[in-house]
């Protein structure tokens, strides 16, 4: 899935989904961050991307936030989603980051 086919998927998607979305999309993006991590301890392999994964979370998290308080989601992370390399190969952040949406599109109900 590129970042053309998820903005169309996404914008099939009304405001509760939407808002499902961003929530199942940051527990998605919480599992791929610990890749950052060195197994069996509390340090950090790759803090750089770690930084960067908590970074779009914030974004995720915030687009969520406005969706509950009533305004537009759909343009939120939609944004986020343009913020992406064309291909998904091109960084670790990105292949992470398209994993995580086509996870979390997998999870919602979009009957």
């Amino acid at each position: 899935m590129n970042r053309i086919e998820l903005i169309a998927s996404i914008n099939k998607l009304n405001r509760e989904q939407l808002i499902k979305l961003g929530t199942v999309l940051a527990i998605e993006l919480t599992i791929q961050a610990r890749d950052t991590y060195v197994p069996g301890s509390t340090a950090v392999h790759d803090p750089t991307r770690l930084r960067e994964c908590n970074e779009v979370l914030h974004r995720v998290i915030s687009a969520v936030r406005r969706g509950i308080d009533g305004e537009e989601v759909s343009s939120s992370i939609e944004m986020i989603v343009a913020q992406l390399p064309e291909k998904e190969d091109n960084t670790p952040l990105a292949r992470q980051i398209f994993s995580a949406f086509f996870r979390a599109l997998q999870q919602i109900d979009v009957s």
